[in-house]
């Protein structure tokens, strides 16, 4: 099973910009503000979430 690390969101961007975190990486969204969203997307992939903002800075 993967390790759950924790990242502060001022390490976020060096962690992608490095290739620790990719658009595949599953993370916790805890935006999430329904029940509906904690079953379908509390545990999902980072592209698919508000991080996928870090991603689109590394392929312009």
């Amino acid at each position: 099973m993967p390790e759950i690390q924790l990242v502060a969101l001022s390490e976020f961007e060096n962690k992608v910009a490095a290739g620790d975190i990719t658009p595949d990486t599953y993370v916790y969204d805890n935006t999430i503000t329904t029940a509906e969203d904690f079953t379908g997307r509390w545990h999902t992939k980072a592209s698919a979430t508000w991080m996928s903002r870090y991603f689109t800075k590394q392929t312009a």
